[in-house]
């Protein structure tokens, strides 16, 4: 089935539009008729001719309304939960029209039927969506690490969402130290206990872990190293909170561990007027002046205009 997939998506973009209409005219049709066979329990409803002229009405409709709200814009390995709403006002036109027509045309349709083929629209038109996303994204799952996300709210959803459609990293579990989200599920994770880490690095091949909490303050994100430092685990962070509001990162970017996450404490920004005390028309000498550090202060002193700089 997955080689049958992959052949199809070799297809241009309208050939894939015009199998994905078809097919959902076919699921349209099918929706109608379960719903009458559940209606009336038989299919004596076969012989009523008047009954397909309202079901052609409605099943235009719907496929215009598909293609209005963008359905068919929407690539199917990377289709989410939004097209759910697309899928839900094209099955109420369905029940809208045909309700209409029916009752033009006195065609005899129960009345039960159009909200029964509203469900069942929803739920195969949609369904059949995200199975086939599924048969399509599993080879790309065999090649993925396995990794554990540290912090299972906004920060952490937003960052399984990433990895979803990446190549690099599969979300295999949450772990939270809050005991309000032990024991649920989010975005279809279990949340662990961060006690529960070293069973979750014997269970799966972990390559890594994932800090998603870009609130937290240095002191606390040194405490979480600590913990998981025996499991001798890659760790990754999300980037801190000022970086995601003045818009430089993204809650998305994972990074790896740096300095001032080690430190314990925040850092402190540099008091310029005091600094300026020791270097403004003073000569100034900078031993190691060739290296990183030393090649920032001599930077950093010829923005404060000294009379001289020696490097050493």
């Amino acid at each position: 089935m997955v080689d049958w997939l992959k052949s199809l998506s070799t297809l241009n973009r309208r050939s894939k539009v015009a199998l994905q209409v078809l097919v959902d005219l076919f699921l349209i049709v099918l929706s109608f008729n379960v719903g009458m066979l559940i209606r009336l329990e038989s299919f004596e409803y076969l012989a009523n001719d008047r009954l397909w002229l309202p079901l052609a009405f409605a099943t235009v409709a719907t496929i215009a309304t598909f293609r209005i709200t963008g359905l068919y814009k929407s690539l199917v390995r990377f289709v989410t939960s939004q097209i759910m709403v697309s899928i839900s006002k094209g099955a109420l036109v369905f029940a809208a029209v045909i309700l209409i027509t029916n009752y033009l045309t006195v065609a005899g349709l129960p009345r039960s039927v159009p909200i029964i083929s509203i469900g069942l629209i929803v739920l195969t038109v949609g369904g059949l969506r995200f199975f086939v996303r599924q048969i399509i994204r599993m080879p790309m799952q065999v090649i993925k690490q396995p990794v554990v996300i540290y912090g299972a709210r906004d920060a952490g959803l937003e960052v399984l969402n990433s990895l979803t459609y990446g190549r690099d990293y599969v979300p295999v579990a949450f772990v939270d130290d809050d005991p309000n989200l032990q024991g649920l599920t989010v975005g279809g994770l279990r949340v662990h206990a961060p006690s529960k880490m070293p069973k979750l690095a014997e269970k799966y091949p972990l390559q890594a872990i994932l800090l998603a909490m870009p609130n937290l303050s240095n002191a606390r994100r040194r405490e979480i190293f600590r913990e998981l430092e025996d499991l001798h685990l890659e760790v990754k962070t999300v980037p801190g909170l000022s970086d995601i509001i003045s818009g430089k990162a993204q809650i998305s970017d994972l990074r790896n561990v740096t300095a001032e996450d080690l430190l314990g404490r925040d850092p402190v920004a540099p008091d310029k007027e005091l600094l300026s005390q020791n270097v403004v028309g003073k000569v100034v000498m900078v031993t190691g002046g060739g290296g990183s550090i030393g090649s920032e202060l001599c930077l950093a002193n010829t923005f404060a205009k000294p009379q001289g700089v020696d490097h050493l």
